[in-house]
């Protein structure tokens, strides 16, 4: 008995012994398997993001990033520190400590014309008692960011703050592609740079979401502050770099090596710097990005003029607010001024009233200025502004009109315009939500043609624009988009102005519409948080209709990698009780909810 225990004993340990071995040849695959990945997946984030080159499908990609994901679940201690999928953000809240910047993150003095520039080189080449040569470089119009390396990590990324302390961000800035997680040499140093959000990526952002942003620079400074970083991945965030302020750099003699060494290690650095010996070639600089601004694929307000020599920047050293080897030159934004003749207030389709001012015509850079968004109260009152008045109208970002300030006040007595306290069709009291004032009315009429003229649009059903849609309305024949599809040729055709060929064709795209995909249709609703980007997501996920959005729920949703728990709230709270009468009542007429 004893003797067949004793090989029952030996047999156990062989058999420990060979699960111990198989499990250390697993996590030795995996380990050099997740490092294989990392490094590939890090190569194609370079290639895409900073060079514009991808070598592999999107779908090759997710692959490759999936199986690491897949790896780092199963062997959790495995994970990197610099892994790719860090850049997918976290669920977790991040709680922003504060971060000393050492120097600090000072401002540069401004200049508003190349005179200017000019004059300030020519007295800091004096100053120096040697002849300079400077880097002149675009100013990024987004929001600075600080970053600290060790040993070639990312360890830290912070805002810049009051300058001389910022918020860690660390977590947030990790989601940025075309910033590189780990260096080769791994360098141990500090940079900082701008990070800021493409004009094509912006207007694709709004259309998207169907949401009003400020600028593309306040997004990406939002997206930075966020404290789900799994929400600042979504924001497509892009970075140049522009200085080194201590480190492994400091033997660099001049900034423009200290550029190509960044580019180098594969950041990414502005393109159209440039560094010239002769003073007089500053204006040609300026000259020539005034005439390119508007071809950029990126916002600039203004430049940066930089002492190129590092000896002599030391030598000049920085007030408390201004280095004395740096300047901007700032742009003038298009510009000029006009009366303010009336201030009108638009109801949109989910209810928020947004004062406008009404123009005396004005013409800026070739365009007739009639109307400019006054946003809010806060933003009225900030001005002082009453109709009457005259005010300084811009077009930001050479596009949007914008009231900066008043001129000149009205000499009609007018007082500072009031938001009311009911709503201006309907009548019924408004509510303040955060600095806006909303109508809590959805059946109040402007509201109603606002989602109707919404659906219309993005179902593409022709013809049925504001004008048509006003006149249906106001004989009762619509109310909510499930209506449009009871709508004849003949009930059409009584319209004013409205004939046969035409009330023909409306009912014909109507018909048509009924073949949109799922997507379409769910996104025409108007729902918050249904964007195209969450709905894709979504249906990616195989939440294909309605039912499945609302079994899945709040749980379900937030688990999809992309849609956070805010998301995926504000996604099942949408389906009210008045929504899912339409959702019935439209898939009753044959579309695809």
């Amino acid at each position: 008995m004893r003797h067949v225990n004793k090989i029952l004993l030996i047999f156990l340990v062989m058999i420990h012994a060979l699960a111990m071995n198989a499990l250390a040849t697993d996590q030795e695959f995996a380990k050099k398997r997740i490092q294989k990945l990392s490094s590939e997946i890090t190569r194609h984030d370079y290639l895409y993001y900073v060079l514009g080159k991808p070598e592999i499908s999107d779908k090759a990609y997710d692959q490759l990033f999936d199986e690491l994901v897949r790896l780092e679940k199963e062997f959790p201690d495995l994970v990197l520190q610099d892994s790719p999928s860090k850049r997918v953000g976290s669920e977790l809240d991040n709680a922003f400590p504060q971060v000393p910047h050492n120097p600090p993150m000072l401002s540069l003095e401004k200049c508003y014309s190349a005179e200017e520039v000019i004059s300030w080189a020519k007295k800091t080449q004096a100053k120096a008692g040697e002849k300079l040569s400077f880097v002149l470089e675009e100013k990024i119009d987004g929001t600075a960011i600080e970053l600290i390396y060790k040993e070639g990590v990312l360890i830290c990324a912070s805002t810049r703050g009051n300058g001389k302390t910022g918020y860690d961000i660390t977590n947030n800035a990790r989601t940025i592609r075309p910033l590189p997680l780990r260096l080769n040499p791994p360098l141990s140093f500090t940079v900082r740079g701008e990070v800021f959000i493409k004009k094509a990526d912006f207007a694709r952002l709004v259309r998207e979401s169907g949401a009003s942003y400020d600028s593309a620079r306040n997004l990406a400074a939002g997206a930075l502050r966020k404290k789900n970083s799994s929400e600042t991945a979504k924001i497509p965030l892009d970075i140049f770099l522009f200085e080194a302020v201590c480190g492994d750099t400091d033997d660099k003699t001049a900034h423009s090596d200290l550029l190509v060494l960044l580019t180098e290690l594969g950041f990414r650095t502005n393109p159209n710097h440039q560094t010239v010996s002769n003073i007089s070639d500053i204006k040609k600089y300026i000259e020539d990005a005034i005439l390119r601004r508007d071809t950029l694929a990126y916002e600039i307000d203004g430049l940066v003029v930089k002492v190129n020599e590092m000896r002599t920047r030391k030598s000049l050293g920085s007030t408390e607010r201004f280095p004395r080897w740096a300047v901007a030159y700032k742009f003038k934004s298009p510009e000029d001024e006009t009366v303010v003749e009336s201030i009108d207030l638009q109801v949109g389709r989910l209810g928020r009233i947004t004062p406008v001012a009404k123009l005396r015509t004005v013409r800026i850079r070739g365009t007739d200025i009639t109307r400019a968004t006054l946003h809010n109260q806060d933003y009225i009152s900030q001005l002082e502004l009453a109709v009457g008045d005259t005010v300084k109208i811009s077009r930001r970002g050479h596009v949007i009109p914008a009231v900066d300030q008043v001129v000149e006040k009205n000499t009609l007595g007018n007082a500072i315009f009031q938001m009311p306290t009911k709503c201006p069709v309907c009548k019924t009291l408004l509510k303040i939500k955060g600095k806006h004032h909303f109508c809590p009315n959805t059946d109040c009429p402007e509201q109603v043609k606002a989602r109707l003229i919404w659906f219309s649009k993005k179902m593409k059903i022709k013809y049925l624009g504001p004008k048509t849609t006003g006149l249906l309305i106001s004989q009762k024949q619509i109310q909510y988009p499930e209506d449009i599809y009871t709508l004849s040729a003949e009930d059409l055709k009584n319209l004013k102005g409205l004939g046969e060929k035409k009330s023909g064709s409306i009912a014909a795209s109507i018909e048509k519409s009924k073949n949109n995909p799922f997507q379409v249709v769910l996104f025409a609703l108007g729902i918050r948080g249904l964007g195209t980007k969450n709905i894709r997501l979504l249906t990616t996920a195989g939440l294909d209709s309605v039912d499945k959005i609302l079994k899945a729920g709040t749980r379900g949703l937030s688990q999809i990698k992309g849609i956070g728990n805010h998301t995926a709230s504000q996604i099942i709270s949408g389906f009210t009780p008045r929504i899912m009468k339409t959702v019935k009542a439209l898939k009753n007429a044959g579309l695809a909810l």
